[in-house]
């Protein structure tokens, strides 16, 4: 058993705190953790567009084809597929490229490549949200249309499988058409290999921006290096087992610090609504003892003649309280769709998707996505400001979607 005495904390907390205080000064002067993918990588999308900017030949950078090269003779190497050809008048690479799946048409592939007539790549980029049960078919199936020198990669932080048995049984199938791949190698070797091809100094500064952030990457977004270095030393720094013995305490206090912030945040925003929808509501949200256990935690406000056949919904994509989503669920994912009703949430609350479980979903505020950060848990626990986004949020849901969803549960 792990015992610290109420001194030792003391003593660790007040030396690590000046510690850390010394850095935020030199980073007055120096802004040692600026980087661009605070704000432009915080999920997937945004991850994919930088991806498909830097392999389009005719992108911004300025450096042709070569990175789409270097990015090809990759993967051409870990398919079998010898050296891979570009042909100069091939379609740019594109993000959301739609499959020709009858069954479910709302099918994405995150990134699509078409070096060549016969090519096709695919890439499901997976940092952090759970992939959708039967992707790997649907994927392979509409690259494979486009010739027989085609690959489908999943790419996740670590080079993981993916989540479900069928999708690991059709990626077997596929041999070496299916890579998996990870930011961790993968991802940040290719970004080194573009840094000694690039010509241009700004470029190169992102690149080694993004290999920075790599580095950092974790299933909750970005953390600093420079912060990780301090404590990581200062812990080892320590005489005999005194930091070890308080980073192995910490390490079990975080998740239970998060989960009574974000508890005690969700039972504010129930009593909030409550009292602005009123009794025709029912707001529900995961037990307390739930909320970092659940494979995806929720909270909900339904009217009750909707007969929980929709829900405006608050969730998150991950065990663990991140990456915070919201729009209006369905109760069953074989209910028609609303008609217009996704047109205009993308009018009134900007441009969403939509899935057979969804009528319409989004990310929340990046200032608020990741709730497991400390920047992002501190905002929950002032209240304040993220108490009137969320309740605004849901506000705005009503405002917009409550007239269709009445309509429709009044018709059926």
């Amino acid at each position: 058993m792990t015992i610290v005495s109420n001194e030792e904390l003391a003593s660790f907390f007040h030396d690590l705190n000046f510690r850390l205080d010394t850095v935020a000064e030199l980073n007055l002067h120096l802004a040692n953790r600026f980087s661009v993918f605070r704000w432009l990588a915080p999920d997937e999308l945004k991850l994919s567009s930088i991806i498909r900017e830097l392999l389009d030949p005719s992108g911004v950078h300025g450096q042709g084809d070569a990175f789409l090269r270097i990015f090809l003779d990759m993967v051409g190497k870990m398919a079998g597929l010898g050296r891979l050809a570009i042909d100069r008048h091939a379609p740019r690479p594109k993000c959301e490229e739609s499959t020709r799946n009858a069954a479910n048409p709302l099918r994405r592939i995150d990134i699509f490549l078409r070096p060549t007539t016969g090519c096709a790549i695919g890439i499901e980029n997976k940092p952090w949200a759970a992939d959708q049960p039967g992707w790997v078919k649907d994927y392979s199936d509409h690259l494979a249309e486009c010739g027989d020198s085609y690959v489908l990669i999943y790419l996740t932080t670590d080079g993981s499988d993916p989540s479900g048995d069928d999708d690991q049984k059709a990626a077997g199938d596929l041999g070496c058409r299916f890579l998996k791949i990870s930011y961790k190698q993968h991802i940040k070797g290719w970004l080194e290999d573009c840094c000694q091809a690039c010509r241009a100094d700004k470029v190169r500064t992102f690149l080694r921006d993004f290999i920075d952030y790599v580095n950092a990457m974790e299933e909750t977004g970005m953390r600093s290096e420079q912060d990780l270095a301090l404590v990581m030393n200062y812990v080892r720094d320590q005489p005999g087992d005194k930091g070890f013995r308080i980073a192995y305490l910490m390490n079990d206090v975080w998740p239970e610090v998060v989960r009574r912030v974000a508890s005690d945040f969700l039972a504010a925003l129930e009593e909030r609504l409550r009292t602005e929808f009123g009794d025709e509501w029912k707001i529900t949200r995961d037990s307390d003892s739930n909320l970092l256990k659940a494979d995806q935690p929720s909270f909900k406000a339904s009217k009750r003649q909707w007969q929980r056949r929709f829900a405006f919904q608050l969730g998150w994509e991950i065990r663990g309280f991140t990456d915070a989503y919201f729009g209006i669920a369905k109760g069953e994912d074989s209910d028609p769709y609303i008609p217009n009703l996704k047109a205009r949430m993308d009018e009134g609350m900007g441009a969403g998707k939509q899935n057979r479980w969804w009528e319409y979903y989004n990310y929340v505020d990046p200032l608020y996505r990741y709730p497991n950060t400390p920047e992002t848990l501190l905002k929950l626990r002032e209240k304040g400001e993220a108490l009137n986004y969320y309740a605004d949020l849901f506000g705005k849901m009503r405002q917009i979607a409550e007239p269709f969803i009445d309509d429709a549960c009044s018709s059926s």
